[in-house]
Formats: structure tokens, sequence, C-alpha cells
């Protein structure tokens, strides 16, 4: 199976990482091998260093799914493509935290009592840190 590339990708194999995009299809039980690939769930699939190209290939030709070349940008290692995909998904997570947490008090002034009444425990400890900046 082919894989495509996105982007002018002029530079050589070495400044470019594939990823591995769910699409319909269940990539759950092949997580196992993906990380022996040293791959790295994005929550819509997987991103690789390039260097495993054939071996992830050959894993998702089964699922007729294509691997896509992407260019790293100036600068990037697979490593820091690793860790922005990472960073945004902590970034969307405090997001609906705080979403929630105004939705729970809509206009009253957080108080430990109402942020402890959040069932979630990373939530009530994201917002008891927002309480404090808040009142510093």
């Amino acid at each position: 199976m082919a894989t495509k590339t996105i982007g002018t990708v002029t530079n050589t194999k070495e400044k470019q990482y594939l990823m591995v995009l769910a699409k319909d299809k269940s990539l759950w039980d092949f997580k196992d091998k993906f990380k022996e690939l040293k791959g790295h769930f994005i929550h819509i699939g997987y991103i690789f260093p390039i260097e495993k190209e054939e071996e992830v290939g050959e894993i998702v030709k089964e699922l007729d799914i294509e691997p896509i070349k992407f260019p790293l940008g100036e600068g990037q290692t697979f490593e820091t493509v690793k860790l922005s995909f990472t960073a945004e998904y902590f970034r969307e997570e405090l997001v609906k935290t705080e979403e929630k947490l105004t939705e729970i008090l809509q206009g009253e002034d957080p108080t430990e009592e109402l942020i402890n009444a959040l069932e979630d425990s990373d939530q009530k400890e994201k917002a008891l840190k927002l309480l404090e900046i808040k009142t510093n």
C-alpha cells in the first residue's frame, strides 16, 4: 500500500513523520504493537517516526488505511511533534474544565464547597488551582 504525502515534502526522509488516522476503524487491537514501533496516540490515530514506515504500513494494510507522511517544521523533531500533540490535548482539557466550572458556578463566586461538588478529581484539582490564582 502506498503512503500519501501531505504538503510539499522536498526534504529528506529524516525531515518527516508518519500519521495513521483511524477514520472509521478501531486501532485499539494494535496499540501494543504501535507502542513497540514508538507510535504516539493522538486521539484521531497515531504518529510514528518515519523510520517505522515499512512496519506500520504492513500492520495497517489489513485495515485498508494508508499511512500519511507529514513534513517536520523547521527545527522540529519527532519528539517535539509528540509534545505538541500532547500539549494540545491538555489545553483542550483545561478549556473543558474551565467551561464546566463556569457552567456549575453560573455567576456565583467559586467557593471550595462548590468546587468540591465536582465529581472528577482532576477537575477538582484544576478548579482549586484556578480559585487560588483568582483569589491571589
